[in-house]
């Protein structure tokens, strides 16, 4: 009878381990809080928030742009039309050296000068510009160099020295007013000006205005475009 009772014991262990009898973590609640970021409002803002062009300039904008453009090295770009800078007329924009010292060897250049051309002209005022120079200012204000522009510089060139030689009397300043002008894409400004005194273009006519394109580049302006009117 003993033997009977330890067998049936026995039997109903067996069958509690394989039914997994008196296991309760099946059931228990995880203590682990469930994360809530899948549901957390993005912080960063929408594309749609950006900024639609074109929009206009502040007074403070228009402000800057009128030092800038009125400035040595950049009014000469504002007294020729171009669609592209490549056709800019290059002796408006060099002019009076476009902020430009002359080399330090320019009266070695002068004297190769009169040599070349059988001219003295002593005395009278001059631009003298080094391809270095003129490259390298170009590249800034309009990404290409010399020989990239469409219209060549009309100055007499001094081949010893690589350099350009421009004798003049006066200088073509011209006095610009910035009267309104706009953000036309990122980093892309049109900027409308007035010429007061009005100019005479290279033929004739005479201009009173125009609309200049240009970008920023870094803490750089790029001239893009400019149309006279």
């Amino acid at each position: 009878m003993k033997k009977m009772i330890a067998l049936c014991l026995s039997t109903l262990f067996i069958m509690c381990a394989i039914s997994g009898c008196g296991k309760t973590t099946a059931t228990v609640s995880p203590t682990v809080t469930p994360t809530t970021a899948a549901t957390v409002s993005p912080t960063t803002t929408p594309a749609t928030d950006k900024a639609n062009y074109p929009v206009a300039l502040t007074e403070a904008q228009l402000a800057d742009f009128q030092t800038a453009l009125a400035s040595q090295e950049n009014y000469g770009f504002l007294l020729s039309s171009y669609s592209d800078v490549r056709d800019v007329d290059l002796m408006q924009v060099f002019y009076t050296g476009a902020g430009m010292q002359n080399p330090k060897d320019s009266d070695k250049i002068i004297k190769a000068y009169a040599a070349t051309y059988g001219e003295d002209q002593s005395g009278i005022d001059n631009t003298i510009l080094t391809t270095k120079q003129l490259d390298d200012f170009l590249s800034i204000k309009t990404a290409y160099k010399l020989a990239d522009m469409k219209k060549p510089l009309s100055w007499r060139y001094v081949k010893e020295y690589d350099a350009y030689v421009h004798y003049h009397g006066d200088t073509n300043y011209v006095k610009i007013s910035c009267t309104d002008g706009r953000e036309i894409s990122e980093g892309m400004f049109e900027v409308n000006y007035k010429i007061p005194d009005g100019m005479a273009d290279s033929d004739g006519n005479l201009r009173t205005g125009g609309t200049v394109t240009v970008k920023n580049t870094g803490d750089k302006m790029q001239f893009v475009s400019n149309v006279m009117h």
